[in-house]
């Protein structure tokens, strides 16, 4: 079959300008594929058998995807710069496909099905897509493995079960098959994660998450500091609140979306060892001392609606906005902002 058209759009919008943050925690979805089948293509292009490295048998599953993500060469060193290029490249045109084909199968109803049938998707989409691609990659029973398991937690509908003593979670931050950004404990940097269960740690009282990690297929037991709410993985009417609030610019009663006062894309190159850097670290011993300043930047924030979230971020580059807009004091002092607050309350 031949790859649905909405592909040649997706891979356009992918390949042409897109910015590429220095983790996967701020990647879009289609990233977060990207990410995966480049992986599945390493893997796949290893001239040692799956799951063996060198020779020293089976590679330890807490840190052989998450090794390669971080160093791909440590697993395979591409002979040339065209031929890595040119996995980039496929990798990209892959993700779009995958995509694509999720999303016209989304038209006729929820994305659900066991093991198997995520499989057969996997390796359908795969052989639809490309076909050279789908014979090196299905030669190698990790990486199908893998791109299954990432389909799984990206993109898998079916409802998870309640957890036990469900009335002692009704007001737990997070639920089962949220979509998420976790703490990954391996190198404690923000990953793409989805929710699957949670649980009362018996020593402190407190709820523990078991989050499953988008780009590596691994399990995770994570505290609630550790989690923040992925919005780039929602959709518009996900990222909304349940129910209508006051903005906190335009002061509208409308539906509301989180705005980082801090951008995610700038996190990364904020935290230092043991510190932010100037003058973020002054902010944070103002606003966040209860919190780990990895905590904080992920919830120092504020409820608007999505005009003047839209607003906000035509105002300034991310990195303008965490040094010089990053309180709603500054925000509301910018002639911008105030004269655009000024016309969207008259709405």
């Amino acid at each position: 079959g031949g790859v649905p058209k909405a592909t040649e759009k997706a891979v356009e919008s992918q390949t042409q300008g897109r910015a590429r943050g220095p983790s996967a925690a701020m990647e879009p979805p289609a990233a977060q594929l990207e990410r995966l089948m480049a992986w599945a293509l390493r893997v796949a292009r290893q001239p040692t058998p799956a799951g063996e490295a060198d020779g020293e048998g089976p590679l330890d599953e807490a840190d052989d995807p998450h090794d390669r993500e971080v160093d791909p060469g440590a697993q395979f060193v591409y002979a040339s710069d065209a031929e890595r290029a040119a996995d980039a490249a496929l990798a990209v045109y892959l993700a779009a496909s995958y995509e694509a084909y999720a999303e016209a199968e989304r038209e006729n109803g929820p994305l659900v099905g066991s093991r198997e049938d995520w499989r057969k998707r996997a390796t359908d989409w795969l052989w639809e897509s490309d076909q050279s691609a789908a014979e090196l990659i299905c030669a190698n029973e990790q990486a199908v493995e893998r791109i299954v398991e990432g389909l799984v937690v990206m993109f898998d509908e079916t409802p998870l079960p309640e957890p036990e003593n469900g009335a002692e979670f009704a007001d737990a931050k997070f639920q089962p098959g949220d979509h998420v950004l976790a703490v990954l404990a391996v190198d404690d940097t923000w990953q793409p994660a989805k929710v699957e269960s949670m649980e009362i740690e018996a020593n402190s009282g407190e709820t523990v998450y078991t989050v499953r990690f988008k780009a590596f297929g691994n399990p995770q037991r994570t505290k609630e500091s550790d989690i923040v709410p992925d919005l780039s993985f929602t959709s518009e009417s996900e990222a909304d609140v349940a129910e209508s609030h006051e903005c906190r610019i335009c002061r509208r009663a409308i539906k509301l979306t989180f705005h980082h006062l801090i951008p995610r894309e700038t996190h990364s190159s904020l935290l230092k060892k043991n510190r932010l850097v100037d003058p973020i670290e002054d902010l944070y011993q103002r606003f966040g001392k209860d919190k780990s300043r990895r905590a904080w930047l992920g919830s120092h924030g504020i409820m608007i609606c999505r005009a003047c979230h839209s607003q906000i971020h035509r105002l300034a580059p991310n990195r303008e906005l965490a040094f010089a807009l990053n309180t709603l004091e500054k925000l509301l002092a910018n002639p911008a902002i105030m004269k655009w607050r000024a016309w969207a309350a008259r709405q």
